[in-house]
């Protein structure tokens, strides 16, 4: 009677464990960059969401208001905040200008585990803009929606 071994060899194991550590190698940075654009895609809807409520106040009061301004008028614009932005990884900075912000603003958004800042203006929503609120990934320089 003939006795037949079943199985793998050391050898082809090891070559099998080092074929999946290659494509390891090759698919995680592209993995880390996907996810990182997707926190990226998530402030920049925030930031069309804030200027979305923005539109509404504007529509309703005939000028904006700053996140620092009277706090009806900012219990306004957080109502019709996405639910989203209020995420402890979302930060926000005001830029706006005081004496300006009847006819305009100037919103930085980003999210702490991207890699993008944001900025929101009444026109349009752009990737960092010059003269942008630093990127920061622990917050710095912003704070979150309350």
């Amino acid at each position: 009677m003939k006795h037949e071994d079943i199985g793998f060899t050391l050898i082809e194991i090891l070559i099998a464990i080092a074929i999946i550590g290659i494509l390891a190698i090759i698919v995680l940075p592209s993995l880390i960059s996907a996810q990182k654009r997707s926190y990226d895609t998530g402030a920049r809807m925030c930031a069309k969401s804030m200027q979305t409520s923005q539109a509404i106040f504007y529509l309703d009061n005939k000028k904006y208001t700053p996140m620092s301004g009277q706090q009806p008028d900012v219990e306004e614009i957080l109502r019709e905040l996405n639910r989203h932005c209020k995420n402890i990884n979302i930060f926000y900075k005001d830029r706006s200008l005081t004496n300006t912000f009847n006819t305009d603003y100037i919103f930085d958004i980003w999210d702490a585990r991207g890699t993008s800042v944001i900025t929101a203006t009444p026109l349009n929503i752009s990737s960092n803009v010059v003269g942008a609120t630093p990127f920061s990934n622990n917050g710095s320089g912003g704070q979150n929606f309350p």
